[in-house]
């Protein structure tokens, strides 16, 4: 991935949904004034409305003097259907809520007067009527209709009422219906005085008189919102144990195998419990009762529990159990009015809390999730998912963000929070100026991760602090510092303060005027709508639909304005629109066909004009398609159609631009063809770009298009798309073929060589090595960041290396270019392909490398004994030895002494690079002969014939001094081949004089000291190397100094009078580096601290760090203790030496 895209991608996660949106643009405004004049006239007789509810066929509203109008959707208002209710029963004073079962059985309506009644929607009558002492509301549980779940036997079926009391009780009544009759069973305390109860069990008091006058409830304890999550979430409901699949799982799109299983995981969860066979009926006359149970949130003034609870009130001990799955303290949001500098709301009105479960995904992911949203205070909204893992159902929190409301404002807090389509949901506030506020917010505005408390935030603060401090030594970071109305101070650092900034959102309000608001004022979402009453006002509102939206502009030919429109809702940065899937793969799949209406749309509108022939038309309708990801239709549709009206030249004129930008993917189907007519038009660098981002080649054709590139002269296209097939010999025998031809004696004319090929003979050299180079470092320097993988290693290793090395066809390559040949054969010995022979070789494959009688015999001796080299580098030194005796061939066809020993310095330099590389056993003569010759060469060269920082494998950087960088390297031979250095002392005699020379290039002094002291330590003249050492001022020969003194101390056989010789340096070995001296005291001799105590008291008091440019003072003894101390303990009679 490019650092474009990546900055790319970066940016469109931080991308907030629904910016700048006018959300008068996005709805539908209804005023039902036939609603408002059938209620005038009912006015007197049955008071105001005061609750609405409806389903797909009727609407129900309740009334002031308990009367229930009936109408049938499509009368919209202007004739009542049925009333229910008597005259004789308005003392059940006005209707409270209105619910009706998921069924659409039955119809729950609770009265002001405690009552609530249950008629059955078939029949219109009342099949059960119950009244509660201080009665607040009643809850229908609501029940699966799906055919796995009903509860039933015969013609028994079995229903569940929560009740909620005054008290902050809640109870569960089990009610079971017979024919035309509905029994209430026992009632089943779930929450007393707001705290849940420990398990289900049954209470004989069927007239629940469960109220304690004398008991008054604190007000933490008050319940203000209960939310029952509907049965038909549960095939929404994530599974954490499912890791294949990241799709949302309520999708009629998504019918993978993953989708099955989960689903089958989920009715192992909802269906029977092992312990249900146990639970069998004793009388044949009981109803079945399943062990399905549900979730139910219960919303505080300062927090939030869910609980799950088990159906029935037969129920196992397990079953019983009443299981708390979430119990969330409020935090403490004032670090919001703080920084955003919010009013407060006046002390005497309390928080409120609203609850709503549904469907939405996050910010940073496209998972649909099942979805409990909380509401505080009109200002603080938190989310909680609910997951399924171990046949478990868990609720886990899952983001919240802070939205800006003046709570002085408000004239009251009727907390309502629910969802609207996907991820929209919508909260409600009213304020003095008799308005009521719609605010419409987004689940994928969550942030995650945002510090909830000051606690919190102080914790934060403290931990990147001391994180900061141990990598760095200090801190300094940028923090904010606040005053609290208690004078406490707040500080926040920069990060955080981010995190903060991120959680604040701001929502999309629609802002409704009455000249009054009621009492009955109530907002409800049904049939896709909101709607609002007040008094006998009613209005609905909907969101649009997100097609109904583009074709209304594309009708108004608002197009700029649609085409962005369509963008924003494919990429996911629009979602206040109804029916939009939240996953991305899904909402492509949804929107695509309406695209490529639009878009063939346009491009129709703009032919009889010929305004086709202006560029933006052209690249406006190009770009939608590809934004949207309709490439395929561009294709397919646009493309001939443009080609065929004779706009072909505008339309690939356009599309070379984009392809050069990697703005476009061509279909495969479609590549052959494109490809063709850029070749046609003469462009061979944009089919080269085109080839080369082709990310799967096996789904093209690729015999074709190795056919087409080499028909079309395209070497580097050729070179991707057998690497990508594994076919590392076809572009090296093209490539040498074409070579041959054109370095031949029998000289062609331009015209024939034409007819073979349009590279002329210094191009193909240069494709030659490009393509030697990719195969060796499994890289492309087209695409630097593509790399090969471990299978295309090894189908180079068998296809390129048996035919590439021998001694014929290293020949050839040295007669095409000598210098650039050792470049790329240094590249064989690299690391990564040490690793992937190894490999390669420990699964028993093997590549043929031969070498003849004479080699092994004769010339290999001289260079390196085979016997003792690891088994999986044996190929590769047999390659080396190859490439020695063809250089020595090659040597004598030239005949030439004055190039011959201008490329000797080549072949030294090569050899000293493997030499670095690769843990061969060199013959010590070898090592001597290229080492000495390529120090000559360092001698007169400013910089090395070779690029070795990829050897150095980033020790050394590029803008480091070239001696330096010879320095590192020299190092690292040396170390690569010390051992063959043991007990030669001729030979190490020998190169310490050769490092003695003074004719060194630019006096480079390091390179010639360090190899002389080299050479000393190995003939065990310590001192002499360190002393050498210590005379020059360079601070990176102190590393050597005391690299050298820990090597000896680590040796088994140490001399004793190298330990001497540093009890006797202390102070000059302090002026070089005194915290190296200490870590090297430290390691290797705090066994006898006694001792070293004593030399460093002899020292006192001396000049330290001169060489590394931090001159002063130091007790040396002072000094050591105090490196000590956060290391280790001290006996105290040490220090009293």
């Amino acid at each position: 991935m490019s650092s474009d895209q990546k900055k790319q991608k970066k940016e469109k996660i931080k991308i907030q949904p629904n910016q700048n949106v006018n959300i008068e643009d996005y709805i539908v405004n209804n005023t039902h004034s036939n609603f408002q004049e059938f209620f005038d006239y009912k006015k007197e007789l049955c008071g105001l409305p005061t609750y609405i509810t409806m389903n797909n066929d009727l609407v129900f509203v309740g009334m002031e003097y308990s009367y229930i109008y009936v109408f049938q959707q499509d009368n919209d208002f202007k004739q009542g259907y049925k009333i229910l209710g008597k005259d004789t029963q308005i003392y059940r004073g006005q209707v409270k809520m209105i619910q009706i079962s998921n069924d659409n059985q039955l119809l729950l309506v609770t009265y002001s007067n405690n009552e609530f009644v249950i008629f059955s929607l078939k029949s219109f009558k009342e099949v059960l009527q119950h009244r509660y002492q201080h009665l607040k509301y009643a809850y229908m549980v609501p029940l699966s209709i799906n055919s796995d779940h009903l509860l039933q036997l015969r013609k028994e079926q079995y229903y569940e009422i929560m009740i909620h009391l005054e008290n902050n009780y809640l109870l569960k009544v089990p009610l079971e219906i017979n024919i035309n009759t509905l029994e209430q069973k026992i009632g089943i305390p779930i929450y007393k005085f707001g705290e849940p109860c420990e398990r289900q069990k049954v209470k004989e008091n069927r007239h629940a008189k469960v109220i304690e006058n004398d008991y008054v409830t604190p007000q933490s304890s008050i319940i203000q919102d209960v939310s029952i999550m509907d049965s038909c979430y549960e095939e929404f409901i994530q599974c954490m144990d499912d890791r294949e699949s990241t799709a949302s799982y309520g999708s009629q799109l998504d019918q993978s195998p993953t989708k099955k299983r989960k689903n089958n995981f989920l009715k192992q969860i909802f269906s029977n419990s092992t312990n249900s066979k146990q639970e069998q009926p004793e009388e044949t006359n009981e109803y079945v009762i399943s062990t399905q149970f549900y979730l139910m949130a219960v919303g505080f003034v300062n927090k939030i529990q869910v609980v799950k609870i088990f159906f029935g009130n037969k129920l196992n001990e397990e079953q019983s159990k009443i299981q708390l799955l979430l119990n969330f303290q409020r935090p403490d949001a004032q670090i919001y009015n703080i920084v955003f500098n919010q009013p407060q709301a006046i002390e005497e009105q309390q928080t409120r809390c609203s609850c709503a479960w549904g469907l939405g995904s996050f910010k940073e992911t496209n998972k649909r999730y099942v979805l409990l949203i909380i509401n505080w205070g009109c200002r603080e909204y938190y989310a909680f998912k609910v997951m399924s893992s171990d046949y478990k159902i868990q609720v886990i929190q899952g983001g919240h963000f802070y939205n800006s409301v003046d709570l002085t404002q408000l004239r009251e807090f009727p907390m309502v929070c629910n969802f609207i389509t996907n991820s929209v949901f919508f909260s409600v506030l009213h304020n003095k100026q008799n308005q009521t506020v719609m605010k419409l917010l987004t689940t994928s505005q969550f942030e995650f991760g945002v510090p909830f408390t000051l606690g919190q935030i102080e914790k934060h603060f403290n931990q990147e602090k001391h994180i900061q401090t141990l990598q760095s030594g200090q801190y300094n970071p940028k923090f904010y510092t606040f005053i609290r109305e208690n004078k406490q101070e707040v500080i926040i650092s920069q990060n955080v303060m981010d995190s903060i900034n991120d959680g604040y959102q701001k929502s999309n309000d629609i802002v409704l005027n009455f000249k009054q608001l009621h009492p009955n004022l109530q907002i409800i979402y049904k049939n896709e709508q909101c709607y609002i009453l007040n008094g006998t006002e009613l209005l609905s509102i909907r969101l649009k639909k997100w097609d109904e939206l583009l074709y209304e502009q594309s009708d108004n030919n608002e197009w700029e304005k649609c085409f962005q429109t369509a963008v924003d809702i494919h990429r996911g940065y629009l979602t206040l629109l109804c029916n939009i899937p939240e996953n991305d793969v899904q909402r492509h799949f949804c929107i695509k066909e309406t695209c490529c209406k639009l878009g063939l749309q346009y491009m129709l509108s703009q032919l009889p004009n010929k305004q086709l022939k202006n560029s933006q038309s052209v690249l406006t309708i190009m770009h939608f398609l590809i934004r949207t990801q309709n490439e395929e239709y561009l294709f397919e549709s646009i493309e001939d159609l443009m080609v065929g009206c004779g706009y072909r030249n505008v339309f690939y004129d356009y599309l070379r631009d984009l392809l050069q930008q990697h703005q476009v993917n061509i279909p495969y189907q479609h590549q052959l063809k494109v490809l063709k007519m850029f070749t046609e038009m003469d462009d061979k660098e944009t089919c080269t770009k085109l080839i080369m981002s082709i990310q799967n080649i096996q789904r093209y054709d690729p015999k074709g298009l190795i056919d087409f590139c080499l028909e079309k002269d395209l070497i580097e296209p050729m070179m991707y798309i057998c690497s990508q097939i594994n076919d590392f010999l076809t572009p090296y025998l093209r490539i040498i073929t074409l070579l041959s031809i054109l370095s031949s004696k029998n000289t062609l004319t331009e015209e024939e060589n034409k007819s073979i090929t349009t590279l002329s003979l210094d191009q193909c050299k240069i494709c030659l090595f490009s393509f030697l180079s990719f195969c060796f470092t499994g890289q492309n320097q087209s695409n630097p960041e593509s790399f090969f993988t471990d299978r295309q290693f090894k189908a180079m290793f068998k296809d390129l290396f048996e035919y590439l090395f021998d001694l014929e066809n290293i020949q050839k390559l040295f007669e095409i270019d000598y210098i650039k040949t050792l470049e790329v054969f240094l590249q064989v010995f690299s690391e990564r392909i040490q690793d992937s022979f190894k490999q390669f070789i420990n699964e028993g494959k093997e590549i043929n490398i031969e070498l003849s009688n004479t080699l092994v015999n004769g010339f290999l001796p001289e260079i390196l004994n085979i016997e003792q080299t690891d088994h999986h580098l044996r190929i590769l030194s047999k390659i080396y030895v190859l490439i020695k005796m063809a250089e020595q061939k090659y040597y004598v066809k030239l005949n030439n002494a004055k190039v011959i020993e201008e490329y000797m310095q080549y072949s030294s330099a090569f050899s000293a690079n493997v030499f670095a590389i690769c843990p061969f056993y060199f013959n010590i003569n070898h090592i001597m002969l290229n080492l000495i010759n390529y120090m000559d060469a360092l001698r007169s060269q400013q910089t090395t014939l070779f690029d070795i920082t990829w050897i150095l494998r980033g020790r050394v950087q590029k803008d480091l001094p070239a001696e330096l960088v010879k320095n590192e390297f020299l190092h690292k031979v040396m170390l690569k081949v010390e051992k063959q250095f043991d007990g030669q002392y001729k030979l190490l005699e020998e190169l310490r004089l050769k490092a003695q020379e003074t004719n060194w290039y630019d006096l480079n002094v390091i390179n010639r000291i360090w190899m002389e002291a080299f050479c000393l330590i190995k003939m065990k003249r310590v001192p002499e190397a360190l002393y050498l050492y210590l005379r020059h001022p360079d601070p990176l020969l102190s590393e050597r100094v005391f690299t050298a003194l820990a090597v000896q101390l680590r040796s088994k056989q140490q001399d004793e009078f190298v330990q001497d010789w540093i009890y006797k340096n202390l102070a000059l070995l302090a002026a070089e580096n005194s915290h190296k001296l200490f870590q090297l005291l430290y390691t290797y001799k705090k066994d006898d601290l006694q001792e070293v105590f004593k030399e460093l008291k002899q020292v006192g008091v001396v000049q330290v760090d001169q060489k590394i440019k931090n001159q002063h003072q130091m007790d040396l003894l002072g000094g050591f203790v105090e490196y000590l101390k956060p290391r280790m303990q001290i006996d105290e009679h040490l220090l009293k030496i």
